[in-house]
């Protein structure tokens, strides 16, 4: 069978560590039905790959913090018609009719099949696949040079099944964690990286919101507790010194480690930075 892949690129993507990601929580104690949650879904490689393996059986949870995610998300899930057929008026467009397109997106209600339609042709035809917004909301990535290849209609109508029956909320990890059911229940949690050196800075304005230091913590602090109730929680994170002896300390949490290549979409920063996949529970 075909692996479908996920419709959208997203700054940090699982796509390439899906496989290695999905064997580490499948080799925890897990019961065969576990009711998995996603909170920081993005564009949902890792959900995708376990779904389609067989491995999801019990209740699935994905959320964001980006309203406007969660809304193509659902717009995917529940409307895909419609997606496809504005995204058959967009397919003609060049990267000249790109900054018109942003407006008109900025400008749209965050939700329904049009929007998502515009979601996914900038996403396709951002500067190098990147994703911003600005402390207002609005989408602020420059074009691209080179014009971005959209799915056709039957990968659209292939990735909506997939996510039929599943729950998307636009929330923030916090409040995922404080509503779930920690019993049976694995997490995973793909949160904005911290920077692999002091000096650096990190990318974290995938949302309005950002994702401060203090927040890393809170994360962190929440897995603990998750676990302490019966779950387990799996995140990814730069192996700096922070995130290996601060927040996930081998006191706490098993270590695995690899490598992956930094940034998305064309001219790629082919530069590889370790990662660590931390574990607590089970």
């Amino acid at each position: 069978m075909t692996t479908i892949k996920p419709l959208i690129k997203w700054p940090g993507g699982k796509r390439r560590q899906a496989q290695l990601i999905s064997s580490i929580i499948m080799a925890k104690d897990v019961s065969e039905e576990f009711d998995y949650y996603e909170p920081f879904l993005g564009g949902g490689a890792l959900f995708m790959h376990l779904k389609q393996s067989g491995a999801l059986k019990g209740e699935i949870i994905l959320s964001d913090i980006s309203e406007r995610l969660i809304a193509f998300h659902t717009a995917i899930r529940d409307e895909p018609e419609a997606v496809i057929e504005t995204l058959d008026d967009l397919r003609s467009l060049t990267l000249d009719d790109y900054y018109e397109v942003r407006t008109a997106f900025n400008e749209a209600d965050v939700e329904g099949p049009e929007t998502a339609a515009m979601f996914l042709w900038l996403n396709k035809n951002a500067w190098r696949g990147l994703w911003r917004e600005n402390k207002s909301g609005g989408m602020n990535v420059p074009k691209n040079d080179k014009l971005g290849a959209l799915p056709n209609a039957e990968t659209i109508r292939a990735v909506s099944e997939i996510y039929q029956g599943v729950t998307l909320r636009c929330e923030g990890f916090s409040d995922a964690f404080t509503f779930a059911n920690k019993q049976n229940a694995v997490f995973y949690c793909d949160p904005p990286y911290v920077p692999l050196k002091e000096t650096e800075t990190s990318f974290v304005t995938y949302s309005k919101q950002g994702f401060p230091m203090a927040l890393q913590h809170e994360l962190a602090a929440l897995a603990r507790e998750a676990a302490a109730e019966g779950a387990i929680v799996v995140i990814s994170n730069h192996a700096s010194k922070l995130a290996t002896e601060t927040l996930y300390p081998v006191e706490d949490f098993e270590q695995h480690f690899l490598k992956a290549k930094r940034g998305i979409g064309v001219r790629v920063d082919k530069t590889e930075a370790k990662e660590v996949i931390a574990v607590i529970g089970g």
